[in-house]
């Protein structure tokens, strides 16, 4: 390697003179020489620290004397010839006219330490003509900066000249070149690269990034860095052991080298570029993925990999065929033996879990869920179903297990976008609606009967009109009680609602003794005209009767209640502006304030949709019920405990329903005349007269009848789903209400499909779909095959040691001042205390199951835990403590932490 530079720049001419002038005895002269045989493209002159240096060519003796003869003999300007001949065909006289009396040589390495003001270069800096051109010609833009540390090493370099001073504090690594390829305003400096530098970039960068490296520079070199993300995807499930023998992936991994240039991966390097791609994808917007798995695709085409699409986890097409699989394993559940097709849908619907495409189709996979709940239920559980002996029990076995029947089945009832999925569903929702309208015939008929012998034996079972005396006036005496009436509600919707109240940190609480949901038997017809009113009043009573808002603040079950003001009532119109979630201030200090103990709030969500043409889509989830928030937050600032119930049910339309138009009252289920259809009972009795005023009404008593046009859903029959209300009690995590206890919330055993499908819950290894495989191998060891978490048995489950810097925290302002705006809203210290010190004990982070077991909480109920700690924790919305619904994982930034409650930790 010569000592010359391959070109010469001004940069570098001036940084030498400049050093040569600054040696004693130099600052004087005015004529350098230097030997060169590279030619010079800059200006004719160049300024040295106010010194004019002409700089021109020299070939001979002759020309050198003419160029001295050429100067201009002012002060402040000289001369630089480059020289292209031997020192020693120079005159003597000439050459004492040089500065140090002789011809130079052109140190680059000196020029560089001028430039950056270093007295030492890193070595494969000095040895690499290309870096030291490039620093050379950077010097302009780097001038101002400093060689830490007087040494010019690979991380300045790189610094210097893709102008990025963060890469001396952070080199980047595998998972940051990867961004980096994302950034346009990044990756802009590394495309304008000189070729010649591109080997010497990738060696920098395979220092951090390993040889993983080499595959990106082989993309690079032919303008294919678009690819190092979807490249990478595919590598990892290529080269992972799983496949090692299924048909096709030989030629597969040979043609992936194609667009390395030749280079043979090894697993491990494939499997390092998998795990940056991945980092670096998920943490994009939805929309990258989606993009992303598109190219995946391509490439699969390219190798010839798309049979095994099923096995990338990346792959479109891979996503489809899981889904494929997923429908196929639950339409043949019920035709193969149990142990072999429980195994199959547990790992095909662990395999849709598992897809990177799987986050932008939550909905969706919430309906697979379903699925496999149903079809367990329906092979495993539904064969061995005893059919219930009077009212009470047929009520009991509709709450605690034909709703969640009917849950499944009115979320599979939308379907899915792949026509095969979609017709899977269709028949296993059309197959459990049978089962099911054959119970809701059994119950009717009971039903029918009960109101004939004048209610007769109603244990487990509540009139509407008895729920304030049975329920709420005992609270009331206790405690200030929010009656919230959720208009339409039937059980599954209380189901999914119960469950968002918990996760809002809203507890379930049942009176010892008795079951959770307490059942509730509507009115017939069970219309809201006449069963609101006999709730809030106490009464069954037809023709004149007091508005609502009266006959709440005059029922008599209320009247030993004390309190400065009666029981009030708020309806729609009284709750806020309609489309909108803010709450009123009438409504929201009645329910912070202490002074009516008894609030009564109807949200009409649910009732609302039904009178829409189509089918009902809207979940019933907390957020999802524009002003409920709002009321559950000025309820908690008062300190009520939560008594949630509905005046009636309601079935949805699902496509299964036939007209009846024969004297029916506008789209209501009930009529006058005679029963004309084997759906229909004629009804009697005092409760149906008192509440008509008429002696009998034609009812409906299955779910596939509806008189008048189509709509979202339909009430006013005597279907379980219309006439059995859920009534329920929610409260603080720490209330204790005497005579009740807090809960779980209950569900049948086989709605936890992961247990029914593996007894333990651990999917089993299986490939995403049957692949023909070569006679096995001994199977390689993988990094894919490490464990996403570290083992929650490593992780201590007795109560931590405190933290030194808890009683800090616990006594900062800031603290006093969260609790004053929060109140009741946020957690006890207890919780406060736990949390933080398992955090603190075990790096700052943990699973949510792990965290519970470590402050001995359940996990149902960590949710609720901490969604208060990060309410309380999370000032001014910095994330201190965050949770990872996704991963299940809860973590501290305890430097945030200190920050915001003015710590020092």
């Amino acid at each position: 390697m010569t000592e010359t530079m391959p070109s010469l720049i001004p940069e570098q001419l001036r940084a030498q003179i400049d050093r040569w002038r600054d040696r004693r005895g130099w600052e004087s002269e005015r004529v350098f020489a230097v030997r060169t045989d590279f030619d010079y493209a800059g200006p004719a002159q160049i300024t040295c620290d106010g010194l004019a240096v002409t700089v021109a060519d020299c070939r001979s003796d002759l020309e050198a004397r003419d160029l001295l003869l050429g100067l201009n003999s002012q002060d402040g300007h000289g001369l630089l010839m480059l020289m292209r001949t031997d020192e020693d065909r120079i005159g003597e006289d000439v050459r004492a006219r040089f500065a140090g009396k002789t011809v130079h040589t052109l140190d680059p390495r000196e020029v560089l330490k001028e430039i950056y003001q270093a007295t030492a270069i890193d070595p494969r800096i000095a040895n690499d003509d290309s870096l030291l051109d490039a620093l050379v010609m950077s010097g302009a833009a780097g001038s101002g900066r400093k060689a830490p540390g007087g040494t010019v090493d690979l991380d300045f370099a790189w610094s210097v000249i893709l102008r990025q001073p963060d890469l001396m504090n952070q080199r980047p690594d595998l998972v940051e070149i990867l961004r980096w390829s994302l950034d346009e305003d990044r990756w802009a400096a590394v495309r304008a690269l000189d070729s010649a530098l591109v080997p010497s970039f990738f060696d920098w960068v395979a220092e951090r990034a390993g040889e993983a490296a080499r595959c990106l520079e082989s993309l690079f070199t032919t303008d294919q860095a678009n690819l190092y993300l979807p490249l990478g995807l595919v590598a990892g499930d290529l080269y992972h052991v799983r496949l090692d023998h299924a048909e096709g992936v030989i030629g597969a991994r040979t043609r992936m080298e194609n667009y390395l240039n030749g280079k043979s991966l090894k697993p491990a390097e494939a499997a390092m570029w998998s795990h940056a791609a991945r980092e670096v994808l998920d943490k994009r917007p939805p929309e990258d993925c989606d993009r992303i798995s598109v190219q995946v695709d391509a490439v699969l085409e390219v190798i010839k990999a798309t049979p095994l699409a099923s096995a990338f986890r990346y792959s479109k097409q891979g996503f489809k065929n899981r889904w494929l699989g997923f429908a196929d394993d639950i339409d043949r559940l019920g035709k193969r033996k149990w142990e072999t097709g429980s195994r199959a849908v547990f790992n095909s619907l662990a395999q849709l879990h598992d897809h990177a495409l799987a986050r932008l189709h939550m909905p969706r996979l919430a309906r697979a869920e379903m699925a496999a709940r149903l079809a367990g239920y329906e092979v495993s559980f539904a064969p061995q179903r005893q059919r219930a002996t009077g009212l009470s029990a047929s009520a009991r076995e509709f709450a605690a297990n034909d709703s969640f029947v009917d849950w499944a089945r009115f979320e599979l009832s939308w379907g899915d976008p792949l026509p095969e999925v979609a017709e899977v569903y269709f028949r296993l929702v059309k197959r459990m609606a049978k089962v099911r309208i054959e119970a809701q015939v059994d119950f009717g008929e009971r039903l029918c009967h009960w109101h004939a012998d004048n209610e007769d034996g109603t244990k487990g079972l509540i009139p509407i009109e008895n729920m304030v005396a049975q329920c709420v006036a005992p609270l009331a005496l206790e405690r200030p009680v929010l009656l919230l009436v959720m208009d339409g509600m039937n059980f599954p919707a209380f189901h999914q609602l119960s469950r968002s109240l918990e996760r809002a940190g809203w507890a379930a609480q049942r009176r010892v003794g008795d079951e959770f949901p307490t059942r509730v038997m509507s009115l017939l017809p069970s219309v809201t005209e006449h069963s609101r009113w006999s709730l809030f009043s106490g009464k069954v009573q037809a023709g004149t009767r007091n508005t609502e808002l009266v006959a709440f603040r005059e029922n008599s079950a209320l009247a030993d209640v004390r309190s400065k003001g009666k029981p009030l009532l708020f309806t729609k119109s009284d709750l806020g502006s309609e489309n909108s979630s803010a709450l009123s201030i009438k409504v929201r200090d009645a329910l912070a304030g202490s002074e009516h103990r008894v609030v009564a709030v109807v949200i009409n969500a649910i009732d609302d949709q039904l009178k829409t043409g189509g089918q009902l889509s809207l979940d019933w989830k907390v957020q999802d019920i524009g002003i409920l928030p709002a009321i559950l937050e000025a309820a908690d600032q008062g300190k009520r405990t939560l008594v949630i119930t509905s005046d009636h049910g309601h079935i949805p339309e699902m496509e299964n329903t036939k007209a009846i138009e024969r004297q029916s009252q506008g789209e209501a289920r009930f009529r006058h005349g005679e029963v004309s259809d084997d759906g229909e009972r004629k009804f009697s009795g005092n409760r149906i007269e008192a509440a008509l005023g008429s002696p009998t009404i034609i009812l409906p008593i299955t779910e596939a009848l509806r008189y008048g046009q189509k709509a979202a859903g339909y009430h006013g029959g005597a279907c379980d789903l219309e006439a059995l209300i859920p009534l329920a009690v929610f409260s603080a995590p720490n209330d204790e209400i005497d005579g009740y206890e807090v809960i779980d919330l209950p569900q049948p055993e086989w709605w936890n499909w992961s247990r029914v499908f593996q007894g333990d819950g651990v999917a089993m290894p299986a490939p995403a779909q049957p692949l023909k495989t070569k006679p096995k191998k001994k199977p390689i060891t993988n990094v894919d095959e490490l464990p996403l978490f570290d083992d929650a048995a490593a992780v201590s489950a007795a109560s931590p040691a405190e933290p030194s810097w808890l009683e800090d925290f616990l006594k900062s302002e800031v603290y006093a001042e969260q609790e004053r705006l929060l109140g009741r809203a946020g957690p006890n210290k207890d919780h406060m205390r736990k949390v933080l010190s398992a955090l603190d004990a075990n790096g700052d982070k943990l699973l949510m199951d792990v965290l519970a077991q470590a402050i001995g909480e359940q996990s149902i109920r960590m949710q609720g835990v901490l969604s208060r700690v990060a309410r309380f924790t999370n000032v001014d919305s910095y994330e201190i403590l965050e949770i990872d619904k996704k991963s299940s994982t809860v973590r501290l930034n305890r430097k945030l932490l200190a920050s915001q409650f003015q710590l020092k930790l």
